[in-house]
């Protein structure tokens, strides 16, 4: 049933906003994924994701505030976030790498929470959007 709703709270803000676009909802482990494809998917993911991150929100509150539970949503539009998952593994991966041979702290861009979330493993310092993942070596590695 909940998986049902979520597919057509997502159809609706996506026929709300005037955007084609094909809905599959899936659910394991108590994490709703829902995918869109859509000829205007930058429309929907808009600049680094950003817009993403919003509709993101949006779903999880019409469906929070109408069902009173709290449940963790994945959206990815034409796999952008599929995409970019890879991306930021891999710049983790060869943060802790160049840490390793270096020496030294290294510092990768400023993420987002998911992003943030997929290297876990690590650092954070900053605060807001400004927040940094940081990647030290073991040796440096403090609690």
């Amino acid at each position: 049933m909940k998986k049902k709703e979520i597919q057509e709270i997502t159809e609706r803000l996506l026929q709300i906003m005037k955007i084609d676009g094909e809905v599959e909802v899936n659910e394991t482990e108590d994490v709703f994924r829902v995918k869109i494809q859509s000829p205007e998917g930058n429309r929907l993911i808009g600049y680094h994701g950003q817009a993403l991150e919003g509709l993101e929100k949006i779903i999880k509150q019409i469906f929070q505030k109408k069902f009173g539970e709290i449940f963790k949503l994945v959206l990815d539009v034409n796999d952008y976030k599929k995409a970019r998952e890879r991306v930021v593994r891999r710049r983790a991966l060869e943060a802790a790498l160049q840490a390793k041979r270096e020496g030294r702290v290294v510092f990768l861009p400023p993420m987002n929470s998911y992003e943030r979330w997929l290297v876990h493993e690590t650092l954070s310092e900053g605060e807001g959007p400004e927040r940094k993942v940081l990647v030290k070596p073991k040796s440096e590695f403090t609690l």
